[in-house]
């Protein structure tokens, strides 16, 4: 079975519609081991990333929406974890384990804008201590391994003795760039700036030099949906089982009328030729079924060749496009650019609301049932409703327990003008529960912390905005 790996510096992942993009192009890429850089994701504010097609994914996020790498392995690949190492700065992330019978250290990297070389070397060093077995290393490395051929401009960022440390440590550490070495003369990038008009290959993949005999291919693709382009390699390996499909019905061809009219012409005849006096009814409709379903999947097949289709079209003429603007730089194809891959991201976005739709259904169906989907939705409640500090109306802010309730006391007592033979006293605590309001997302990265209250005498509802 032939295994792809694909580097991708998706810029951000962060928005449903981004994130639906990315999982489509990288199964158009028929991705099995999936690295992403400029995630985007902060600590504790990962969202649910989960794919059918992808369903194990290790991510290491930064404080802010900056940063951040992620390691995705498809369902076709039998990947069992052993250990994995990470950078709290979001910069990098080791995965070791085995597929099958071998075993495996897949590295991502996401390297800093400026000091990328000492940073480099300090982290093959953590890497040649932490790997085992075959080792697969790609990312954005922010700098060009060979300047005179990855890239258009003659500037150079790094002296040719910087280089030749890197080049010695990737030496050190065993590892080979697979696309230079299938294409030694080959000019191409993966990056483009706006802001300079230049092209620079910054993403790379690397692989053990055990690897290079299986390597089938390697390509670097567009830019579609993000700055970079994503780079593959495709390996040969023979301890991997082959890849299993289910067919599952396209519900999108009940809702195109020509489509309907030929599924009924297709059962209207089934049911004349076969409805006749000899044959058996329970078996007359269990054939039905299988005439339906060929019907079904011949037109879900047409539907998805000529989607295709489209897209192969978009993708053709963007990467026509992006030849000749790496070689003129002529404003005009990069409006024309422009203008396709806004084609591609709406041809994607068709798939994104066949997901928000399932989606829906989904939590029609299950309503208030009590389902894996209810308890995922109660099990972090407790946190969230959390209170861990309020705003008094003099401007103070509490933050410990019973002059918090306290505050609340005092305000729902003004507020409603309780007596004294009413008064919480009287009736006991139990009618202001301590930190237990509803409240709003987390403040300052606290695991089950929600927004500071503003408890003010003029408005019951008077909850300002966190960030005061």
């Amino acid at each position: 079975m032939e295994v792809k790996v694909v580097s991708f510096n998706v810029n951000g992942m962060n928005t449903p519609q981004k994130r639906s993009q990315v999982y489509q192009l990288l199964r158009r890429e028929s991705a099995d081991i999936v690295l992403l850089q400029e995630t985007h994701f902060r600590h504790q504010h990962i969202p649910n990333v989960f794919s059918k097609h992808y369903p194990i994914w290790h991510h290491v996020s930064y404080s802010s929406a900056a940063r951040g790498v992620s390691i995705g392995v498809s369902k076709n690949i039998p990947f069992v974890l052993e250990d994995k190492m990470y950078d709290p700065e979001g910069r990098y992330l080791f995965i070791r384990g085995n597929i099958a019978s071998s075993k495996f250290t897949i590295a991502n990297l996401y390297a800093p804008n400026s000091g990328q070389i000492a940073w480099l070397i300090h982290v093959f060093r953590t890497l040649k201590s932490f790997g085992e077995g075959l080792l697969v290393l790609g990312g954005d490395l922010n700098l060009t391994l060979d300047p005179s051929k990855d890239s258009s401009s003659t500037n150079r960022s790094h002296s040719h003795r910087q280089l030749r440390r890197l080049y010695l440590a990737l030496s050190d550490l065993g590892v080979s760039d697979v696309w230079r070495l299938l294409y030694p003369e080959e000019r191409d990038y993966t990056f483009h700036s706006q802001a300079h008009d230049t092209y620079q290959r910054l993403d790379y993949l690397f692989m053990t030099h055990h690897m290079l005999p299986y390597v089938v291919g390697a390509s670097i693709g567009n830019i579609l949906v993000s700055d970079h382009a994503p780079v593959s390699v495709m390996v040969k390996m023979h301890d991997v089982p082959p890849r299993s499909q289910i067919w599952r019905l396209n519900e999108t061809i009940l809702e195109d009328k020509s489509y309907k009219k030929s599924l009924d012409q297709c059962l209207n005849y089934y049911f004349k030729e076969n409805d006749l006096d000899m044959t058996d009814r329970v078996t007359l409709w269990e054939v039905h079924k299988v005439v339906i379903r060929g019907e079904l999947i011949s037109l879900g097949t047409k539907i998805k060749k000529d989607r295709q289709k489209q897209l192969h079209f978009l993708v053709s003429q963007i990467s026509r496009l992006e030849t000749l603007h790496k070689g003129y730089r002529s404003s005009e194809v990069l409006e024309s650019l422009g203008r396709l891959r806004e084609q591609v991201r709406d041809l994607l976005n068709i798939k994104t609301a066949k997901a928000i739709r399932s989606l829906r259904s989904k939590q029609y169906l299950h309503g208030n049932r009590g389902s894996r989907l209810v308890s995922s939705l109660l099990k972090g409640q407790r946190k969230r409703s959390f209170v861990y500090a309020v705003k008094s109306d003099t401007g103070t802010r509490l933050i410990n327990t019973p002059a918090i309730t306290a505050e609340f006391r005092s305000f729902y007592s003004s507020l409603y003008n309780l007596s004294a033979a009413s008064s919480p006293e009287r009736m006991g605590d139990r009618r202001f529960p301590p930190l237990c309001w509803s409240a709003l997302p987390a403040l300052d990265g606290r695991p089950g912390t929600s927004a500071i209250y503003h408890v003010g005498r003029s408005r019951a509802d008077s909850i300002v905005n966190p960030f005061w």
